[in-house]
């Protein structure tokens, strides 16, 4: 098996973009023509304005952003948001990221927001 098809493989087992950018770093300049080749022959076809294919062009050459994962809310979390929505009367959401975090609450009117604010005037 030659390195590309080893390192291809590796990727795909372990998922290590490392391994992919070895191969994609070797044929950057076929793969650059190939997606300007492509964006030309879309852009002909749909007839795309000029800022539609400058869009396509500049997604094409980012790296696909990895999707945030979310670790599930602990039970203490759970209780904390729980609490707050009572003390509060709407819901509430407790974010977390690592050592820090944020606490969202929800609002459905501007009466709602000002009785909110209120509340929590009266906590300092």
């Amino acid at each position: 098996m030659d390195k590309d098809a080893e390192n291809y493989q590796l990727f795909l087992e372990t998922g290590k973009d490392s391994y992919f950018a070895d191969i994609v770093l070797k044929y950057k300049d076929g793969l650059l023509l190939f997606i300007n080749t492509y964006v030309v022959d879309m852009a002909a076809a749909e007839d795309l304005s000029v800022r539609q294919i400058e869009k396509l062009v500049k997604a094409a050459k980012e790296p696909p952003k990895k999707p945030a994962t979310r670790t599930p809310k602990t039970a203490d979390e759970k209780r904390v948001e729980e609490d707050l929505k009572n003390a509060l009367g709407t819901r509430v959401r407790l974010n977390r990221k690592g050592k820090k975090g944020k606490i969202e609450i929800e609002f459905y009117s501007a009466d709602e927001l000002e009785r909110l604010i209120e509340l929590l005037k009266t906590l300092g």
